[in-house]
């Protein structure tokens, strides 16, 4: 009896021991660098300070929420928050292309941010518009998370796209929402509260409901997997820019994690950054007044007769008290004017340039169409097209400053440029005869 209960103590020891073991290596395998790349718990205690549904033509593409450590009904606040924050898009049109995609968030992006910023972060900008390799469908969650720490990390369906140590980077991206043009004033303010009535209650509810399954979110994984050693070449080339796409510490988590963030089409962002063409500004299409342009290249004219002040004996002669103080007061006025007036002045000029911009861009843009020839022949490029414009908004001339080598592409970008003239009048305080502008077209499938 005793060497028989020995051996079934023995087999029982045996089978937990089995038991054990077998937890252990799945609890390794759950934990394995492999697995690092799905988003951690950290940022799920963020409450919920707005809600917004994007629509185009009738059609909703997501809901999108913004999530703040302290809650914010002002723009301004929000972007001057230090603390940690979050935008998530879930998106519930049952597709949405990879070239839609693209194209909608290439036009919020340029709309709503200044040419530095597109320059500065051309390489991240263009990261996320091709982050979608297939079709989006409904259920899939695109989260944008910054910890001011570690900078911004981008997410779809939890897997990790890329991360950016920049955090002004959020804040491209966060100003397509509540930036000075954003999708529409209802998105920007519904963004920017709480939904309280029954119609937001609805959209609450329809938010949490959206969900993937495990299949889909394999498939999204499998994206970035398969792109890992590209984008990691890609980094590597540009030795000249600072800001490259790096593989991020994931340290961000999905607040819809158990409920489940780029291709441009018509227009692009990052690609024309990386035209070194001062002038044409290519990605954020800058407004470039004609006469101030003119000036500048006249300016080595009068440069020479600078010189000759200086080669004038005139300083020489003893009786200098009086030149000498009227020169102290000529260089002490000129200071003046350019810390003073210029200031507002040029502000004032600025604004007015980045609300025309604007209205170009987005006018030219809608009538911009991807040439089905084109795609038949899976033809993709890019295209800079400059244009110069009068005060009565009558297009004079139009330039491509960057050809692609399909005419079928260059064609269509000047098409869009000729269907969408003429363009509204220039504002009365925008100075300049004609007016300047870049615009880049980036096609592609």
């Amino acid at each position: 009896m005793t060497k028989l209960f020995v051996h079934l103590l023995t087999d029982r020891l045996s089978q937990t021991y089995k038991a054990l073991a077998l937890i252990a290596a799945l609890a390794a395998c759950a934990f394995s660098p492999a697995a690092v790349q799905a988003q951690d718990d950290s940022f799920d205690e963020l409450p919920l300070n707005g809600l917004a549904a994007y629509v185009q033509l009738r059609k909703e593409y997501y809901i999108g929420g913004l999530y703040l450590e302290s809650l914010s009904q002002d723009s301004s606040s929000t972007f001057n928050f230090s603390g940690r924050k979050r935008m998530e898009m879930r998106i519930t049109i049952d597709k949405w292309s990879p070239r839609r995609f693209a194209q909608q968030w290439n036009q919020l992006i340029l709309i709503n941010n200044d040419q530095e910023s597109l320059d500065e972060f051309a390489d991240q900008i263009l990261a996320f518009i091709d982050m979608p390799k297939d079709d989006l469908i409904a259920g899939d969650r695109i989260t944008i998370d910054l910890d001011p720490e570690r900078g911004t990390t981008v997410y779809l369906n939890g897997s990790k796209a890329f991360s950016e140590r920049n955090n002004a980077f959020f804040d491209i991206l966060l100003n397509t929402w509540i930036g000075q043009r954003p999708p529409s004033s209802d998105f920007k303010n519904d963004i920017l509260t709480l939904p309280t009535d029954a119609e937001g209650t609805e959209l609450l509810t329809r938010y949490e409901n959206q969900s993937t399954d495990q299949a889909r979110e394999k498939k999204v994984a499998a994206w970035f997997k398969s792109s890992k050693s590209s984008s990691k070449a890609a980094a590597s080339k540009p030795a000249t820019q600072s800001a490259s796409v790096a593989p991020p510490s994931s340290d961000t988590a999905v607040t819809a994690k158990r409920s489940s963030k780029a291709a441009p089409v018509a227009v692009a962002i990052a690609a024309p950054v990386a035209i070194a063409q001062p002038k044409v500004a290519a990605p954020a299409t800058n407004i470039e007044l004609a006469k101030p342009t003119l000036d500048s290249s006249a300016s080595p004219a009068p440069a020479p007769k600078a010189a000759e002040p200086k080669a004038e004996p005139k300083p020489e002669p003893k009786p200098q008290p009086k030149p000498a103080k009227a020169e102290e007061k000529v260089a002490a006025a000129k200071p003046a004017p350019a810390k003073a007036e210029p200031s507002a002045e040029d502000a004032e000029q600025a604004k007015l340039m980045k609300e025309y911009r604007s209205t170009v861009l987005k006018l030219t843009y809608l009538n911009t169409q991807y040439p089905k020839r084109a795609m038949d022949f899976k033809q993709e490029g890019l295209v800079v097209v400059k244009i110069t414009v009068r005060r009565d908004g009558k297009l004079v001339d139009l330039t491509e400053t960057t050809k692609s080598k399909h005419k079928l592409l260059n064609n269509a970008a000047r098409k869009a440029v000729k269907k969408t003239a003429p363009y509204p009048e220039v504002p009365k305080g925008l100075k300049g005869d004609v007016i300047e502008v870049s615009m880049p077209f980036n096609f592609k499938l």
